[in-house]
């Protein structure tokens, strides 16, 4: 009896051993994934540059065409990505008298390629007061429908906005 009462807890501290093995496995492998996610959050969302000027060879470095926006209190680009028809807003902010960084970026909104979308949409928030609207459209700046609407134009689309 003595054997195999010792079998049957030899063989309880094997399945112990065995389940602490694995929860070890899955702690440092979360572990693992959280510091791997630690690391990316910040390259994403803090690009510094010392210049304005670098912040446009950034775009450019990117494959999006783009332009300066004129927006009150703020530096404002609008890129557009001619591959998948998108135009995306980016805000760059002053850190100091010569550092600048992203400070957001706006979903990418596709469209028609043959520049069909004719109503306004929502963009981005460049400053706490102020939404860009804007459209890819056919019409001419004589329509009166876009008469309050600034133009930009892109070597493949021409966008109209506004600020709001």
């Amino acid at each position: 009896m003595k054997v195999l009462s010792e079998g049957r807890t030899m063989r309880g501290r094997f399945i112990i051993l065995i389940l602490m093995f694995i929860s070890l496995c899955a702690c440092s492998l979360q572990v693992g994934d959280s510091q791997s996610n630690e690391q990316t959050a910040p390259q994403q969302t803090e690009m510094h540059f010392p210049t304005v000027e670098k912040v446009e060879t950034y775009f450019e470095d990117n494959g999006a065409e783009f332009v300066k926006l004129d927006v009150p209190n703020c530096i404002c680009y609008a890129l557009y990505y001619a591959d998948m028809n998108a135009v995306q807003f980016a805000t760059v902010r002053q850190e100091n008298d010569d550092e600048y960084s992203i400070s957001n970026f706006s979903v990418k909104s596709t469209f028609t390629s043959d520049g069909a979308s004719e109503l306004p949409l929502k963009g981005a928030y460049p400053t706490e007061n102020n939404t860009i609207n804007f459209c890819f459209t056919k019409k001419s700046l004589s329509d009166p429908e876009l008469s309050e609407y600034t133009l930009v134009q892109f070597s493949g689309a021409v966008l109209y906005y506004q600020i709001a």
